[in-house]
């Protein structure tokens, strides 16, 4: 992979709450920020696909709850087989 650019601890907003990540900048129509397994396993992540709901925690421990994609949300969520495809 040819990336452009690398920012390190990028602070995202997510709710309004502050998480960094590690993000590389490159053409991608469809999405805006592709965060991965590691970004994942370092806030906790827990998904529970039945429900439709993903928890992250924050530096201190406090839950961010995201649940189903509701119409008009705007938030897309892409699998990582699909990210490398769209990568290569």
């Amino acid at each position: 992979m040819n990336y452009q650019e690398l920012f390190v601890d990028y602070p995202i907003l997510i709710y309004g709450s502050q998480l960094l990540a590690d993000l590389y900048r490159f053409k991608l129509t469809d999405f805006d920020i592709i965060l991965a397994m590691d970004w994942l396993s370092k806030h906790q992540a827990q998904l529970d696909c039945l429900k439709q709901k993903i928890t992250l925690r924050r530096p201190k421990g406090e839950k961010i709850v995201h649940r189903g994609k509701t119409e008009g949300s705007g938030l897309q969520i892409i699998s990582v087989i699909r990210a490398q495809k769209l990568l290569k």
